[in-house]
């Protein structure tokens, strides 16, 4: 046998030898009757190992936070989506790093997602609507928050304690009656959002805009190093014409055939393409109807 022909060998032995290392990765499945791989959401990550996933069938669970407490590398996803499967809050602390989380819907919880001291986060697909803060970040970096429907809370996104490196992209944030996203002297960076009907539209130190809508809150920034964007980068403030009649309650945020922010009608920014989560879901929306007494009841 030559040498070239045994250092050959000799590593694909090695190789073979750590093949189960790499393949170790498992998928925990949870239904809500408990006959899954684990019984509870909470099992399943206390169970789970770096990169790992968590796929949980659809229904309610709960109610009660899910922790994730030192987690490397974990998926948490839902298998039907964020109008199929319903969790209270999940709560990611001490040095939890590369966690994902997807397609549920938070509600009724003091917060929707939390994380302490995390890092390398990715938050997606998600709907967090009557809670406390939909989203909360403390002390926590490198946040990739995206495709999210965040509304009829107390706040949107909150970071506090210099989370940084937050990156908000494709987001309806709507009808909060805190700020849609607050933060203090962090890096971040804003793209493509709808940011409307909150008490306070953005709120914070340094930043990069581009094409967001940030419309009809009662204040639309209070930026203290950097100055209102809108006009500049494709960012507009103008209606942005929901379907629905009422969406703080029926959720229906999908835009209008004539929205500012459905593809292509942005007026400064065509390329900007669809702005907040949804795109295009009707023609138009009917008038909602009301009664002479109500008119009446107006003027008075």
């Amino acid at each position: 046998m030559s040498i070239r022909t045994r250092k050959y060998l000799i590593a694909v032995g090695i190789a073979l030898s750590l093949w189960p290392l790499a393949a170790h990765s498992r998928v925990w499945y949870v239904r809500t009757d408990g006959t899954g791989d684990a019984p509870t959401i909470q099992a399943a990550v206390d169970s789970s190992g770096a990169g790992d996933s968590i796929l949980v069938a659809s229904g309610t669970y709960g109610p009660g936070v899910v922790y994730v407490l030192s987690k490397d590398n974990l998926t948490i996803r839902s298998e039907q989506g964020a109008n199929e499967t319903f969790i209270q809050s999940i709560f990611l602390f001490e040095t939890s790093t590369g966690i994902t989380i997807e397609g549920f819907t938070f509600e009724n919880g003091a917060a929707g997602i939390s994380a302490y001291r995390s890092a390398h986060l990715i938050l997606q697909h998600n709907v967090v609507r009557h809670t406390g803060s939909a989203i909360v970040l403390d002390w926590s970096t490198d946040v990739i928050i995206r495709w999210n429907a965040l509304y009829s809370n107390t706040d949107g996104v909150w970071c506090m304690n210099l989370a940084s490196d937050v990156y908000l992209y494709g987001n309806t944030i709507a009808h909060n009656t805190g700020s849609g996203f607050s933060a203090d002297d962090i890096k971040y960076t804003l793209v493509n959002n709808i940011i409307a009907y909150n008490k306070m539209g953005v709120f914070s130190t340094f930043g990069s805009f581009s094409c967001n809508d940030v419309y009809g809150n009662e204040t639309n920034y209070i930026l203290l190093f950097v100055p209102d964007p809108t006009g500049t980068n494709g960012n507009i403030s103008m209606l942005p014409l929901f379907c629905g009649v009422d969406p703080a309650t029926s959720g229906n945020y999908y835009l209008q055939k004539g929205s500012p922010c459905a593809p292509g009608n942005n007026p400064d920014a065509p390329a900007c393409g669809v702005i907040g989560l949804y795109d295009i879901g009707c023609e138009y929306t009917a008038v909602k109807k009301t009664t002479w007494g109500e008119i009446k009841a107006i003027f008075k």
